[in-house]
């Protein structure tokens, strides 16, 4: 099964050490610690862990109040949520890198937006100084770096990673 996906790349300013910031996130003791109530929705970091000196972690937005439901094709529907505290999950993947303090985020319109986890991070380390995730590349500059005759898309297949709890394979594609 093949999945789209749009990543969205950032150099991150604001703070000397994102990356000891997001870790004191995560060494809250429990989940209702990471949690933050955003006007529209809680988010929380679900996940994160290290490899190769890149730190790779998850955010997830909790659609409460929604009314959840599953659908069969043929009729019948039945509830997806029993509790008021209880939700959809969306989940947004990141990968940052200390060295160059850049970040990928995966771009979910559902999920948590990038800026919202830069205001989460800060909020949750009682920054006085914003945090912020500036884009890298806009469109017309990489329209000029690849000039009209290169590829409009690039296909790259890469093996799930350990914080998807999926037997598929995931390609990437990068518009």
């Amino acid at each position: 099964m093949s999945k789209q996906l749009r990543i969205d790349f950032y150099k991150v300013t604001g703070t000397s050490d994102f990356a000891a910031a997001i870790r004191k996130v995560w060494a809250l003791p429990n989940e209702d610690a990471r949690t933050f109530n955003f006007s529209d929705s809680p988010a929380r970091l679900r996940d994160l862990k290290t490899t190769d000196g890149l730190i790779c972690g998850d955010m997830v937005r909790i659609r409460l109040g929604e009314p959840a439901f599953l659908a069969k094709i043929h009729g019948g529907e039945r509830p997806i949520t029993q509790d008021e505290d209880e939700g959809l999950g969306e989940t947004n993947a990141f990968v940052y890198c200390p060295v160059k303090k850049h970040i990928a985020f995966q771009r979910n319109r559902s999920g948590v937006s990038a800026s919202k986890m830069a205001y989460y991070v800060e909020q949750k380390n009682n920054l006085k100084k914003a945090i912020l995730f500036e884009p890298v590349l806009a469109e017309v500059a990489v329209n000029q770096l690849v000039g009209s005759a290169a590829p409009k898309k690039l296909k790259i297949k890469i093996q799930q990673a350990d914080l998807i709890q999926s037997q598929h394979r995931t390609q990437l594609f990068l518009i």
